[in-house]
């Protein structure tokens, strides 16, 4: 189990409710070699889930917190557990009511589960689909690989880079006061998407593989020229919008829509505009 997303970063948007998101991984040995095919990981994974709640339903912390399921970025096939406290809990020894914070309990896999081949946007894993690629199905299984892979990433731009946690969080406000968040049907771009895109232009992302941004930059400066980036570098690749970590083969963006991606555009040319 380990603590992930934007709660050990110090990059979390100041809200009624803190979220903390933590990674539970799933045994290897639990799957087999061709799991990836036909739904039979995402079965797994939420049988695994099943029996992660029924322990916790029958531990001693039971009757201190409320518990419930929601569904990473709106994908049904993702299901975690959220827990919070129960204001109603007489005698709590942990003090949980107290706590304004949700936990998120996600189950995630390691990265060599399942060759990475066989999981790329091009390739067929659901068989009644005949020929026909599963771009978002195989993402699905491999985002599910990179909760652990990604935040010391993060962790690193961070250190290297004063400015970066307030242009997380700027652009986090931006975002959300837009409508747009993880979620498919908000977007699929919002706070991660975006912490790790910042990221990946302090290592890199240019032509030939130069880096978009200084380290020495402003919050704002590193602001404005993601978002120049983002708008000006053409991502749609038919009917998907493409940006490759290169590290593990993930496209970030691929709950994307080529729509909500020329949404945000337009709303780069109203900032243009603003700040003019």
């Amino acid at each position: 189990m380990k603590l992930i997303g934007s709660y050990p970063l110090k990059a979390t948007a100041r809200d009624s409710v803190v979220t903390i998101d933590l990674a539970v991984t799933i045994p290897d040995d639990i799957f087999q070699e061709k799991d990836y095919l036909d739904h039979r990981y995402f079965y797994k994974r939420a049988c695994y889930l099943a029996f992660l709640a029924k322990a916790i339903k029958s531990s001693d912390i039971a009757q201190h917190v409320k518990w419930t399921y929601e569904h990473v970025d709106g994908d049904t096939r993702r299901p975690v557990i959220i827990l919070q406290p129960n204001p109603t809990s007489a005698d709590n020894p942990l003090q949980l009511k107290h706590i304004k914070a949700h936990i998120r309990l996600i189950p995630s896999i390691s990265r060599s589960l399942f060759p990475a081949a066989k999981l790329v946007s091009t390739r067929c894993n659901i068989r009644k689909h005949a020929n026909t690629p599963t771009p978002l199905y195989n993402a699905a299984i491999l985002a599910d690989s990179t909760y652990i892979h990604f935040l010391p990433q993060i962790y690193s731009a961070t250190h290297s880079c004063p400015a970066l946690i307030d242009a997380i969080l700027l652009g986090k406000i931006w975002l959300r006061k837009r409508g747009f968040s993880t979620a498919f049907c908000e977007g699929g771009f919002g706070g991660f998407e975006w912490s790790w895109f910042l990221g990946h232009l302090l290592r890199g992302g240019g032509p030939n593989g130069r880096k978009v941004l200084d380290t020495a930059f402003s919050s704002f400066q590193l602001f404005r020229g993601a978002l120049n980036s983002l708008v000006l570098t053409e991502r749609i690749v038919g009917e998907n919008v493409e940006c490759l970590d290169v590290e593990s083969g993930v496209n970030v963006f691929y709950k994307m829509t080529p729509m909500s991606y020329r949404l945000v555009y337009a709303f780069k040319i109203v900032l243009i505009v603003v700040t003019a």
